[in-house]
């Protein structure tokens, strides 16, 4: 069961997500010189977008829950075919849709003139 991550939820967070992403990016190094508060936007404006719209989290959460994050055996099984074709593979392929989102919408914006 897949909780966010789609096809259309990678292009819209891409396609809004990146650039919002940078122009926060550029008003805080403007206002606040950087340091934690860059830290704090990249986790909120990005790591946490792009993993919900990526990863199936609710797969990971059950893999998580029966092996373990850190156990020896939940490793040997994150390495095996199944996660490959059920996790990681959809995942990159939903992480290049979002790349290739971002790429598009802020070359589009940069044609209409805006700044990022």
């Amino acid at each position: 069961m897949r909780v966010i991550p789609s096809v259309p939820a990678a292009i819209v967070a891409g396609a809004v997500g990146g650039p919002v992403f940078m122009l926060g990016v550029d008003a805080i190094e403007e206002r606040f010189g950087g340091g934690l508060l860059l830290m704090l936007w990249a986790v909120v404006a990005f790591v946490i977008p792009v993993s919900a719209v990526t990863a199936d989290l609710g797969f990971l959460f059950r893999f998580w829950r029966r092996f373990g994050v850190f156990s020896l055996r939940g490793m040997g099984r994150a390495t095996s075919r199944r996660m490959f074709r059920t996790f990681y593979i959809p995942a990159w392929i939903l992480m290049m849709v979002w790349f290739v989102s971002v790429v598009v919408s802020t070359l589009l914006l940069k044609a209409a003139g805006l700044d990022l």
